[in-house]
């Protein structure tokens, strides 16, 4: 019984610690800057690489595919940076029934600079 009473004891004291430095990493997330980024992309600027699409067979029109885009932008908008992106390569999976569906998967973009963003998308 004392020995449960000493490690309660130790749990009250370490509870305002563990508090404080949650609330610094939280203030520290929040003060990163956001840098937007928006550009439009026309349908000439896209094109497709590898695919492989693949007949589901419950449904007429429903697919499976893996699909790689590459986007070359050339009207993009400098972010807050300053810089443009230049291209963006796109590996996503899709679930489309006639054209509606889902897709997610990866994407890479390169700005000017040659830095590179990665995401996901979903």
């Amino acid at each position: 019984m004392l020995r449960s009473l000493k490690l309660t004891s130790r749990a009250i004291h370490a509870a305002p610690v563990g508090i404080a430095l949650a609330i610094l990493a939280a203030s520290a997330a929040s003060a990163q800057e956001k840098c937007k980024m928006s550009y439009d992309t026309p349908a000439g600027d896209t094109k497709f690489g590898q695919q492989l699409a693949l007949d589901v067979g419950d449904v007429p029109g429903h697919q499976v595919r893996v699909v790689e885009l590459h986007r070359v932008f050339t009207t993009a908008k400098p972010n807050c940076e300053g810089l443009k992106a230049v291209e963006e390569w796109d590996r996503l999976y899709t679930d489309y029934t006639n054209g509606n569906g889902r897709n997610w998967g990866y994407w890479v973009q390169t700005l000017e600079n040659g830095d590179k963003i990665f995401g996901e998308s979903n």
